[in-house]
């Protein structure tokens, strides 16, 4: 069993879940109809307005399945709000908007003062006909290529629905259907990670439609989601983390050569798992998990996606080759719990099978042995899309287009899944555009340190005649951790 997934957005969130109090009222007539509706995240509550979006599956059919999409609107406190909503979309591809913005709603809260916040599920994910699979991701998964595809051919087959049309085309139809039946005359759309491709394909669409637009950890539409090219960015990930501990005298002393010490963990998780007896990192109670190379890999993967994850991964390597396990397991344990019950794997299948996987290039077919992931990602990848249904032609959105619309770029330094490079393409694609790069950090920056202020600044602007992001530079990195008491004083 697979302990990764490979496009998660926040790391950082723990065991994710709602609860709709009201029942939501239909689309009737292009308007919807709000009730009052409680939504939860672990302890977290908020009361907002619910509603359901009724959209055709097959929007070309009119007597295809009729699915039922669930948006919810958190009013802005201003009793005059500005005339257009911020809205969120989530990345994976496969999370749900509404679970982030519970997780995040601190960070949100002053654009709620001038704003309403309007939400949708995308289809396929959280409440809005969830796609959810009995498989894996397939990237670094331990089953076979032929296993692959036998779970991929069951997951179809479970679905209620059509898996060719739970795509990022569909999403844009969805979201401005919302903004038309809301009676919005604009969006002010942030998008996180896959989020941006969303964001980017409905400023394409709906240029008049869309008032500014955040992109955070940015996904080009030059950029391939399914082939090697992820190895390498991963691989790049680490080695700026082995650079970095070279260079820090505290870091170098207490743990060595790090890329040694992950070959030497990986030779020894190959030859025989670990098993370990631990506390559960989210329920507390005492459990006993086996760790294997598939949880290494997915550690060593995901932990830079934030920084503070990431200044454990040292320690971590040093640890397990001291044969303790016990981080590495629990690193394991938090993985497969954020995932479980909230990322809808069929989804995503559906987006990566439809728009990236038809377009590889022959480079990014060929595994990439140089990269600790080596063939396993792609060979995966093929074998789940070779038998996954598609859906029409999207060489067009994977075109550069322009646009006047102000479009604020956020890049990490360290994120191993959508580098500074990225944003780069789409800055020099845009004619209105600003890339900001933050140091030291990881994917999805748009609440850390003063970009929280920056964020808020340019909602309400929504022009950089005045912007100034200069204050990043004065950002620090999390120190890496030397022991387990924390990093060095």
């Amino acid at each position: 069993m697979i302990k990764n997934v490979f496009l998660c957005v926040l790391f950082a969130l723990s065991s994710i879940s709602y609860n709709a109090c009201a029942k939501a009222d239909t689309l009737t007539d292009a308007e919807l109809v709000f009730e009052p509706c409680r939504i939860e995240l672990g302890a977290m509550t908020e009361d907002g307005e619910c509603a359901t979006l009724r959209r055709l599956e097959d929007p070309s059919d009119p007597n295809s399945k009729v699915l039922d999409l669930f948006a919810v609107k958190f009013p802005s406190s201003n009793p005059n709000p500005k005339p257009d909503a911020f809205t969120i979309i989530q990345g994976g591809p496969g999370m749900s908007s509404i679970d982030m913005y519970m997780g995040k709603q601190n960070s949100f809260a002053q654009i709620r003062r001038q704003r309403d916040i309007l939400l949708i599920d995308q289809r396929g994910t959280g409440r809005s006909h969830a796609f959810m699979c009995p498989m894996d991701n397939p990237e670094t998964m331990d089953e076979s290529p032929e296993e692959v595809t036998k779970l991929a051919l069951e997951c179809i087959d479970q679905f209620d629905g059509n898996a060719e049309f739970y795509t990022t085309a569909r999403a844009v139809e969805d979201l401005d259907a919302l903004r038309e039946a809301t009676g919005y005359p604009q969006l002010t759309v942030y998008g996180v990670s896959y989020g941006t491709r969303v964001g980017l394909e409905y400023l394409r669409a709906y240029p008049n439609n869309t008032r500014a637009l955040l992109l955070d950890g940015v996904v080009a539409p030059t950029v391939n989601l399914a082939g090697s090219e992820i190895a390498v960015r991963s691989q790049q990930a680490f080695d700026r983390l082995v650079a970095r501990c070279d260079a820090d005298e505290a870091c170098k002393e207490a743990h060595g050569d790090l890329r040694a010490s992950f070959e030497t963990v990986r030779a020894l998780l190959i030859d025989s798992p670990a098993s370990v007896k631990l506390i559960h990192p989210i329920s507390g109670k005492m459990v006993d998990r086996e760790v294997g190379e598939s949880d290494l890999l997915g550690a060593v993967r995901l932990m830079p996606y934030s920084t503070e994850s990431l200044a454990l991964l040292p320690l971590m390597l040093t640890q397990a080759k001291q044969g303790q396990f016990t981080m590495l397991a629990a690193q394991a344990i938090q993985i497969e719990e954020q995932f479980a019950s909230n990322y809808a794997i069929g989804m995503n299948n559906s987006v990566l099978c439809s728009e990236d996987f038809p377009y590889l290039t022959d480079a990014e077919r060929e595994p990439r042995q140089d990269t600790y992931f080596a063939g396993s990602m792609i060979e995966m990848i093929k074998a789940m899309c070779d038998v996954w249904p598609r859906s029409g032609d999207y060489s067009a959105s994977r075109t550069l287009f322009d646009s006047d619309v102000p479009v604020l770029l956020m890049s990490g330094e360290y994120d191993p899944i959508t580098p500074p490079s990225n944003a780069e393409v789409v800055d020099e694609m845009l004619s209105n555009s600003r890339h900001v790069v933050v140091p030291a950090q990881g994917h999805g920056v748009f609440d850390r340190g003063c970009m929280a202020q920056i964020t808020v600044n340019f909602v309400e602007q929504a022009n950089f005649e005045e912007f100034d992001a200069s204050c990043v530079e004065r950002q620090i990195p999390f120190p890496l951790f030397i022991d387990t008491t924390g990093p060095q004083q």
